[in-house]
């Protein structure tokens, strides 16, 4: 807890000054550490939807696959380009039949 020096009209003016000012700038960092984490979480969140759409794409592929078919192996693959801030995410499978 911060403790300030008492003075004739009250506490120090300026260790209060520099405690908000120290306050002000804890909390502005706290705020943008928040956005970041919002962001990221959304970021994920678009990725994770983008694994299951392929995860079921698969998976309807397999299903309706004829019986008589024999799966000899499954390949994945997921890309990421950068394009000035944004990234963007290329899914890919392949699936060895006979």
């Amino acid at each position: 807890m911060e403790k300030f020096h008492y003075e004739a009209n009250g506490y120090n003016r300026s260790e209060v000054n520099a405690f908000i000012e120290r306050v002000i700038r804890e909390t502005e960092g706290i705020i943008n550490k928040c956005q970041e984490q919002k962001n990221e979480i959304k970021d994920l969140k678009d990725k994770l939807e983008s694994y299951k759409t392929l995860e079921d794409s698969i998976n309807n592929f397999l299903n309706n696959l004829d019986d008589d078919k024999e799966i000899i192996d499954i390949k994945y693959q997921v890309s990421i380009s950068m394009f000035s801030e944004e990234q963007i995410y290329c899914f890919s499978a392949m699936i060895i039949y006979t």
